[in-house]
């Protein structure tokens, strides 16, 4: 999902605006380590769409297509054979 790694991209850009108008040291750097971990978060989401894409397209290949509707299913007919009594 695009949307989800793209609030963390806006998240770690706020984080790091937080960081460059704070005047305590502690705090800036504090604000910058969020910024670093939203842009991680955002990565890694952009990293699990990518599997999980890769993953459905991958089962749509290998699924067997449909049979359309104008198909009619393969009976196979048993046959039944006369049973032989023993000793004959």
């Amino acid at each position: 999902m695009a949307a989800r790694s793209d609030t963390y991209r806006r998240l770690s850009i706020q984080a790091k605006q937080q960081s460059s108008r704070a005047s305590d040291p502690e705090v800036r750097q504090g604000f910058a380590d969020i910024a670093d971990h939203w842009a991680g978060l955002a990565e890694q989401s952009d990293w699990l769409d990518r599997r999980l894409a890769s993953s459905i397209a991958q089962q749509q290949q290998v699924a067997p297509p449909a049979p359309s509707s104008d198909q009619q299913p393969i009976l196979h007919q048993q046959q039944e054979l006369p049973l032989v009594p023993e000793g004959s």
